[in-house]
């Protein structure tokens, strides 16, 4: 097998997260990535031992991918608050580009790897929601009681709703307004009333929050 950070393997995972997305993972097979690519399977497979190798690490793929936006995302609001709504904007957005079922096929296909990536995933939102919540105190838009401790483990929970299908079928409850209402609950159940307002500033200038579609304009403080 070559090397982890041969330059190939980007475009491999890049081209096979994006099959994956759009098709879920019981639908594509090797053989589709390798025709995608136009690159023959047993090239394929000297990069990645089966489907399951290439399925995870093209998604460790778009998490870099996606972290790298948050933090461009946070870096570009002076306000914790602020954002905070955009990551959410940003979250609204990927999930309507996945299809609903990719991480029930996952859970029932690859349970080892899906507790793998929800334990990273969960570990990522808590550290991430836990410095954020500091922060937004320091500032005046949460609760100083809150216990970002015992407020971050909590909302990794509910993050794991968006998985749970028995609770929420897909066809009933659409990824994105799930989420979009998990974190809104959540936002507003820890701010203050400084925080509320600036929340529903946002919420009245972001289009995101009506129909998915994006950003009409940027609210201003």
């Amino acid at each position: 097998m070559l090397n982890k950070h041969h330059p190939i393997r980007e475009q491999i995972e890049k081209a096979a997260y994006e099959l994956f997305r759009k098709q879920g993972l019981t639908c594509v097979s090797m053989t589709d990535v390798a025709a995608e690519l136009g690159m023959s399977k047993n090239t394929l497979y000297s990069h990645y031992r089966n489907k399951e190798d290439l399925i995870f690490h093209s998604m460790k793929h778009q998490s870099a991918v996606r972290d790298r936006h948050r933090k461009k995302i946070l870096n570009e609001h002076k306000q914790v608050i602020d954002g905070m709504v955009a990551l959410m904007q940003f979250g609204v957005r990927q999930l309507e580009k996945i299809n609903p079922v990719l991480f029930e096929q996952m859970r029932r296909n690859y349970p080892r790897l899906y507790e793998t990536i929800q334990k990273e995933t969960s570990s990522r939102i808590y550290n991430d929601i836990t410095a954020l919540l500091e922060k937004g105190k320091h500032e005046g838009w949460f609760l100083e009681e809150v216990n970002s401790d015992i407020v971050a483990r909590l909302f990794g929970e509910q993050m794991r709703q968006l998985v749970n299908y028995e609770l929420f079928p897909v066809t009933e409850y659409p990824r994105p307004e799930l989420f979009r209402h998990i974190f809104l609950h959540f936002m507003r159940g820890i701010t203050t009333a400084k925080g509320r307002r600036r929340i529903d500033q946002l919420v009245d200038h972001y289009q995101t929050f009506r129909d998915g579609s994006g950003p009409v304009t940027t609210a201003t403080q």
